[in-house]
């Protein structure tokens, strides 16, 4: 950090902000396709390295501006694990839905959140309901797992219902 830097984080901080100069992600990638732009941020990790503090606290904020974060961390036996479009070496072990989901999911999480807001609802019941409305079973699983929805049982019926939001605010 330069001087100058340092003395506008300082003023920052005296007016109670949280001056995050690190913790970034080590890429920020764009793609443009027609009219569309993707933005993702990826965190890359060695063999035993692992996401500090303040990385965490920074993918946090990304996630509640609506980007999507990503973190990738390289296997043990070298091997590509996912996404085919990355070289070898790398296992993706945290992929958070966030941002502009594909039309399908976005499908899905509308589906989902209007279903639920109501309360729990029986799995069979949702199943034939995305069906009907042309949501696969496949997708509605996927973005059941992505939105951390609750699986219980009542009796001998299986529920889903939608987590209680926890956003953690920056301490300061």
């Amino acid at each position: 950090m330069t001087p100058f830097e340092a003395v506008v984080a300082s003023k920052l901080i005296e007016q109670g902000y949280d001056v995050l100069s690190s913790g970034w992600p080590d890429f920020c990638v764009v793609k443009k396709t027609g009219e569309v732009t993707e933005v993702r941020f990826i965190e890359v990790k060695g063999l035993k390295d692992i996401v500090r503090a303040n990385q965490q606290k920074l993918h946090r904020i990304l996630r509640i501006l609506g980007l999507e974060v990503e973190v990738i961390q390289e296997n043990s036996k070298h091997r590509m694990q996912y996404p085919p479009a990355l070289s070898t070496g790398i296992l993706v072990v945290r992929k958070e839905i966030t941002g502009r989901p594909a039309i399908g999911r976005q499908k899905a999480i509308f589906f989902l959140e209007s279903e639920l807001k109501t309360g729990p609802k029986p799995v069979h019941e949702l199943i034939q309901k995305a069906f009907d409305s042309q949501i696969s079973r496949a997708t509605l699983y996927r973005t059941k797992s992505a939105m951390r929805i609750k699986q219980t049982s009542l009796g001998r019926q299986k529920v889903w219902e939608l987590p209680v939001e926890s956003v953690e605010e920056p301490k300061s």
